[in-house]
């Protein structure tokens, strides 16, 4: 039995599916429910075998997730069509005779509301009747032949075998190539500014968030302020950071959020009573830290314009120097401390993506 290898025309057959990991191009029978599937194959071919069936005409169509640019996408779906059709030789024992295949380019808004690894995977349709065939390409069906006996280093794990008399020959790996990097994570970074500190207490505030993975990222406010409030005994002067580490349940950093943050600045506060704070000698940073939570809201499909809104509580010590709360009012005390326990972070915050155009991830 010969198989043709037809991607062009449309099929009403339900098709078989082989399911590849992220940026793999193997075919791998542990791999999700590739091991029933290519069973079910098995079965198909052992039936049009006996029927007298010579030649099976399959409809190929191999696919990728577009995280990475459109040619390496190409690419990773040629080796994922190529690996499908090496080991649909391994079960006739032939060369596969190769007509068309159709490689699908999946967009952004394809993806929208489904998993990535979904679309990590070869579809194929076996056809029996020869009408809808082409003409063989020429010069490309090396690319589907079957390997030599003992040239493969990495064969197809477990394939399942037609009939015990057919010879069976080992699949013949995709070469690893480094480039192809379709699927890999593509890391984005934010612009944010913290609407709250405006009116609350006249803070100046710029954050930059960085994505480190498929779930974590790293987020530094800066906060700065040297203005009185209307009069020189309300006051909220300082600056400081305060960096956090996020953990996003959402592989595409939206909605809720949970992190730990440090905080660290230089203060010097009035509220309109007796006394001004300042940090002992204007060099005695606060330092502390804790935890906080969040949720990231999109402005609309695809935006790149996004809310956040966040709180966080923990734990700060200071150490300090009061002053009367008048102009130029002289030392009261010095070197005091207090440990202050509580809300230390609330934020609803205007954030603007820079980085590849994104839908939602698994």
């Amino acid at each position: 039995m010969s198989v043709v290898l037809n991607g062009l025309a449309a099929s009403a057959e339900e098709p078989y599916t082989i399911w590849f990991p992220a940026s793999g191009h193997a075919v791998e029978a542990a791999f999700r429910n590739n091991r029933e599937t290519m069973e079910r194959v098995t079965q198909e071919l052992r039936a049009l075998k006996a029927r007298g069936v010579d030649t099976v005409y399959v409809h190929l169509t191999p696919m990728s997730s577009p995280e990475g640019t459109d040619e390496l996408n190409r690419e990773l779906s040629r080796r994922r069509g190529a690996a499908v059709g090496r080991w649909l030789s391994t079960l006739t024992g032939c060369p596969v005779t190769v007509v068309d295949v159709k490689l699908s380019n999946v967009s952004w808004d394809a993806v929208q509301g489904k998993a990535l690894k979904d679309f990590r995977r070869c579809d194929l349709v076996i056809i029996a009747a020869a009408e809808e065939a082409g003409s063989p390409l020429p010069g490309v069906a090396a690319e589907y032949a079957p390997a030599p006996v003992g040239k493969t280093e990495n064969p197809v794990e477990e394939v399942v075998r037609m009939e015990p008399e057919v010879p069976v020959v080992p699949a013949a790996p995709v070469a690893s190539d480094a480039s192809v990097a379709s699927e890999q994570w593509s890391t984005s970074w934010y612009l944010k500014t913290n609407f709250l500190t405006y009116p609350l207490n006249l803070t100046a505030n710029l954050a930059v968030e960085v994505e480190i993975g498929r779930h974590f990222s790293i987020s530094v406010p800066f906060y700065y302020s040297s203005l009185d409030w209307f009069k020189n005994t309300i006051k909220f002067r300082m600056s400081g950071l305060q960096p956090e580490v996020r953990y996003w349940f959402r592989r595409d950093f939206t909605g809720f959020f949970a992190g730990a943050h440090a905080t660290f600045g230089w203060y010097n506060v009035a509220v309109g009573g007796r006394y001004r704070y300042q940090d002992h000698g204007g060099n005695s940073p606060v330092f502390g830290g804790g935890i906080n939570g969040g949720y990231r809201l999109m402005l609309g499909n695809h935006s790149r314009w996004a809310l956040e809104f966040s709180l966080g509580a923990g734990y700060l010590p200071f150490y300090y120097d009061t002053f009367f709360n008048v102009e130029n009012g002289a030392l009261a005390e010095s070197g005091l401390q207090n440990h202050y326990w509580g809300l230390d972070h609330a934020a609803v915050t205007l954030s603007f993506r820079f980085g590849k155009r994104r839908g939602t991830h698994e």
